[in-house]
């Protein structure tokens, strides 16, 4: 089972990131953990200006993190999109937790303006959350297990299943401070504006990111 730890993502996790000005920005994909220096950045994310920042209309471009021999792969490698996009990475199949860093404001490790985390509720209980970067920002997440020892109630599971939960986070104000979901619910945590934070699981060592447990 992979935690709830924003520093290190897994399956049951996503990052994204709105573009809000045209440039081009370079990043990597790195095991979860301390950041070597120098590490090259393969990966491209190039934001034009063809078009004016959108308002009510948002693009989502999903990038495929892969993990083989040779290191992390990004599919695609090279993104384009318009100024006002949202660029979603998210683990297919990679199987190690990583990292996303680069220049600008590309960095899952440290959520800042127009970013967000989601992570899957794969079990019931209370969650804790808190900034491991020490802003003192915290929330809680109480998951229930569903009864579905009908079919009425298999059939309603399904439909909540589908349906996602938002907790907004703006300067030192959490909303929802507490959230109640059921098991196997999707939690997107939408950073509105941050000075770089982390949604880590309180039980988990504030100065390095969450193991996997196979």
């Amino acid at each position: 089972m992979y935690e709830l730890d924003s520093r290190s993502l897994g399956p049951f996790d996503c990052y994204s990131l709105r573009f809000a000005q045209p440039g081009e920005h370079r990043y990597a994909i790195t095991r979860a953990g301390p950041r070597g220096l120098g590490a090259d950045r393969p990966f491209r994310v190039i934001v034009t200006g063809d078009q004016p920042l959108r308002s009510g209309e948002i693009t989502q471009h999903n990038v495929a993190v892969r993990w083989s021999t040779d290191g992390f792969t990004a599919d695609p490698a090279e993104l384009t999109v318009t100024a006002g996009d949202v660029v979603l990475w998210h683990d297919h199949h990679a199987g190690v937790p990583f990292e996303i860093h680069g220049d600008g404001p590309i960095d899952s490790g440290s959520l800042r303006e127009q970013s967000g985390y989601t992570h899957v509720f794969g079990n019931p209980g209370h969650y804790t959350w808190i900034d491991a970067n020490g802003s003192g920002l915290r929330g809680r997440i109480v998951v229930r297990d569903p009864d579905v020892s009908r079919p009425r109630g298999r059939e309603r599971w399904l439909a909540q299943l589908s349906r996602g939960h938002v907790v907004t986070i703006e300067g030192d104000r959490v909303e929802p401070a507490e959230l109640k979901i059921v098991t196997g619910q999707t939690v997107y945590f939408a950073v509105v504006a941050a000075p770089g934070i982390t949604v880590t699981d309180e039980s988990l060592p504030t100065g390095l990111p969450a193991p996997s447990h196979e």
